[in-house]
């Protein structure tokens, strides 16, 4: 046994005795920094290519926001332009299509169940406003006051509003002429 190298076990005593060890542990961690390193730059290297495309993408979107913005606006204002220059031609076809459409029925109707029995209507002149709305200005005969107050309540069970007394005068024939004004909206 003499010729053989003595083996010291205790590594803490002679470091220097396995290299071998150390080395190769050494190499291990050093790879794997290696390998991190490199799976890192990678990774760097990558995200950074694909930062710099969403840029691209991202001002390749703003420039078609803005050019949408901008035909949005034109188109907004060539709508107000055509609002402009068609609306008075759109707005006495519509009151010539609802003068057309008014059921005159329905409003001589109403007037007939307004009045009471003695009561008679001397004139009568409409005035279209909007698109359901139709002032009235008429003259009503009435024997006395109580039949006028009679139609005055029944105008306002009607539906008609806004009732304004205009003037009031006696007739040739006794009766009190009432010149009034009511509103009245159809139903559409």
């Amino acid at each position: 046994m003499k010729n053989g190298k003595r083996l010291n076990l205790n590594l803490a005593s002679h470091p220097a005795q396995n290299r071998r060890l150390f080395f190769l542990l050494l190499g291990l961690v050093g790879g794997l920094l290696v390998l991190l390193l490199v799976v890192g730059g990678s990774q760097v290297i990558r995200y950074g290519f694909r930062s710099r495309t969403v840029r691209a993408n991202l001002s390749q979107v703003q420039q078609r926001i803005t050019a949408a913005d901008r035909k949005g606006k034109e188109f907004e204002r060539q709508v107000a332009q055509a609002v402009r220059e068609h609306q008075k031609p759109v707005d006495r076809l519509n009151q010539l299509i609802y003068r057309k459409s008014f059921s005159w029925v329905n409003l001589l109707g109403s007037l007939e169940e307004m009045l009471p029995d003695p009561c008679y209507i001397v004139s009568l002149k409409p005035s279209f406003h909007e698109d359901a709305v139709m002032e009235l200005r008429f003259r009503v005969a009435s024997p006395d006051a109580n039949s006028w107050q009679i139609l005055v309540g029944r105008i306002y069970e009607l539906g008609f509003t806004d009732l304004r007394m205009e003037s009031e005068t006696r007739g040739t024939d006794g009766f009190i002429i009432f010149d009034m004004t009511v509103t009245y909206e159809r139903d559409i």
